[in-house]
């Protein structure tokens, strides 16, 4: 039976004697969600629902013959040499500074939080957050090849997918996923002996996986798929038009929900930014909100051939909850089930491949916590287990 492992970075904050509460250990250390879309309160959530449903395989109540779940906190920070696979030196330096800087600030009562990139401010715990993000990464993938019958889920923040090797992006510092995919295909405990691991990043955040793209382009033995929404452009009017429009304000609102943006767009305040490609990168875009039986037919069509023609030892997931159906600043279209789908099914047609999981995006506590369950499920049971009935018709496809 598969017995998941679930890996945070999160520290656990004490409210009052008798409580504590998850913290996310800070792209921003604000704890007030009306200043951001990211904040503590959502990694909270998301451990909470882990949490609860570990109580509930352990009482039997979720599902039967569910092996038991395990959570565990690094404190495991990427050391210099791991970091350096993605982001040369001055970068990482910048990036330690500014976090400094930001702790000096916070210490003469002034505001700590700087902006630092694009989208991605600093706070005094930025740094070794993304430093503790990585490390919880790299021990999933360790977690993952040195059990046959380990799974492992990374539910870490902040991200990495957006992070580019010399600029911090949408709340990305340190590109996570990519360093672990350059990880597991250098790793020590190799899958076909005398040879390095093939290993397979598939991203299903709602954004782009820019950073991951400009890291493992051309990389030998690693397979980038990045599935992602493309939001509408009218290169007459130079605007993005993926919302209704306002013809009191003369604005599409809502629009421009792709990121990073493909378009330059002045009413947005927005520029266009270079995306990497290489022969490695498999790009599957959707333009516009779609139905989740649309972005899963179109994965049976284009990702998984090119799995199948790649012949992975390791496939990893960065899972963006944000390509769920009503997050703020994402909806790609998912139902929470979608999730529990891609995994399972990919687990069903690739039995003998090693499977980790990497958190990405996701904005909405709520919806966040209702996703994060069915993805665990999809990593942690066993392969004749079936806990969501909506899987059901897509079973035969995965299989063949």
């Amino acid at each position: 039976m598969c017995a998941l492992r679930i890996i945070s970075n999160a520290d656990l904050w004490t409210i009052s004697d008798n409580q504590k509460r998850f913290g996310h250990l800070g792209t921003r250390d604000r704890a007030n969600p009306s200043i951001s879309y990211d904040h503590p309160g959502k990694t909270n959530a998301l451990l909470t629902a882990a949490q609860s449903l570990q109580s509930a395989i352990a009482a039997g109540i979720f599902h039967t013959h569910l092996a038991p779940l395990s959570m565990t906190i690094s404190t495991r920070y990427a050391t210099s040499a791991e970091a350096l696979r993605a982001h040369p030196e001055e970068y990482l330096n910048s990036l330690e500074t500014a976090s400094s800087d930001a702790l000096e600030r916070a210490k003469r009562g002034e505001d700590p939080i700087a902006p630092f990139g694009k989208e991605a401010d600093v706070s005094p715990g930025t740094y070794n957050a993304a430093l503790r993000s990585v490390g919880a990464a790299l021990d999933a993938v360790d977690t993952v090849l040195s059990d046959a019958s380990d799974t492992a889920f990374a539910l870490v923040w902040p991200p990495g997918h957006h992070a580019e090797p010399i600029q911090a992006m949408g709340f990305c510092y340190l590109s996570t996923a990519a360093i672990a995919a350059l990880y597991a295909r250098d790793h020590s405990v190799q899958i076909r002996a005398g040879h390095k691991n093939r290993v397979v990043l598939i991203d299903i955040d709602h954004h782009r996986g820019n950073g991951s793209a400009a890291v493992l382009a051309n990389q030998p033995e690693v397979l980038f798929i990045d599935q992602a929404y493309r939001s509408h452009y009218d290169p007459r009017l130079q605007r993005y038009v993926d919302g209704p429009y306002d013809p009191a304000t003369d604005t599409y609102e809502g629009a421009g929900r792709e990121f990073p943006y493909e378009h330059t767009d002045k009413f947005l305040g927005v520029t266009a930014h270079p995306m990497a490609s290489a022969p490695n990168i498999h790009k599957v875009e959707f333009e516009g909100f779609q139905s989740a039986e649309t972005v899963i037919r179109t994965f049976f069509t284009r990702v998984m051939p090119a799995v199948k023609e790649f012949n992975p030892d390791v496939i990893l997931w960065s899972v963006g909850l944000d390509s769920a159906k009503g997050d703020p600043v994402g909806g790609l279209g998912l139902e929470p089930e979608s999730f529990y789908t891609f995994i399972k099914g990919m687990r069903l047609a690739f039995p003998d491949i090693k499977h980790c999981g990497i958190l990405e995006g996701g904005y909405h506590p709520e919806l966040g916590a209702a996703c994060i369950v069915p993805t665990l499920l999809g990593f942690h049971d066993a392969p004749e287990q079936i806990c969501y009935d909506s899987f059901s018709p897509y079973q035969g496809a995965f299989k063949k």
